[in-house]
């Protein structure tokens, strides 16, 4: 591996130090993102690793969090009285 210029390693750093994420930083610094983890390794070895992987999901699914089961509990105090007879004649 050809090594990399100052200039680069301390844009590399610039932008990991800003909170890029090491796929940006390797496209804004023209770098593989294993040079980006490289000179992070080398240069600031007590910043954290990224977490990588996909974002966690906001809500875990459950069926009691559905809008249709509140109706069918009873638990529908925000709907207008129109509303929750139209839902007991639909027999929800």
């Amino acid at each position: 591996m050809k090594p990399l210029s100052f200039s680069t390693i301390s844009t590399i750093l610039s932008l990991l130090d800003s909170g890029y994420a090491h796929r940006e930083t390797a496209d804004r610094a023209g770098v593989s993102i294993g040079s980006v983890s490289l000179v992070r390794n080398q240069h600031r070895f007590d910043m954290p690793k990224p977490p990588g992987g996909c974002p966690k999901k906001l809500m875990a699914r459950h069926p009691s969090w559905h809008p249709l089961t509140w109706i069918r509990k009873g638990n529908y105090s925000t709907l207008g009285p129109q509303d929750s007879s139209r839902c007991h004649s639909q027999g929800l």
